[in-house]
């Protein structure tokens, strides 16, 4: 599970009781606000208007060639795409 998984997983279990998955939980109960944690993380990997608005800012003010892979400039959408893969411990596409 990664870190960003079980933080958010925490989260909920606080806001649902006042106590995070930390606590002596039934593992079954751990394991279901992971499982909620990974969805609403995942809901997350196709960046809103807002978002892609956001990381278009950022790509006219970073320099074109400080994020290239193999001379092919990244755009925000798709680090925004593998922030969220990483976050739910999905291996990258270079390493599928």
């Amino acid at each position: 599970m990664s870190e960003m998984v079980e933080r958010v997983a925490k989260a909920i279990c606080l806001a649902d009781h006042g106590y995070d998955v930390s606590s002596d939980l039934a593992p079954i109960v751990t394991g279901q606000y992971n499982a909620r944690a990974r969805a609403a993380i995942a809901a997350m990997r196709e960046p809103t208007d807002d978002v892609r608005q956001a990381l278009g800012h950022i790509d006219e003010h970073v320099d074109k060639h400080s994020r290239t892979e193999h001379g092919i400039r990244v755009a925000g959408s798709v680090c925004w795409q593998r922030g969220i893969d990483a976050a739910l411990g999905k291996p990258g596409k270079e390493d599928r």
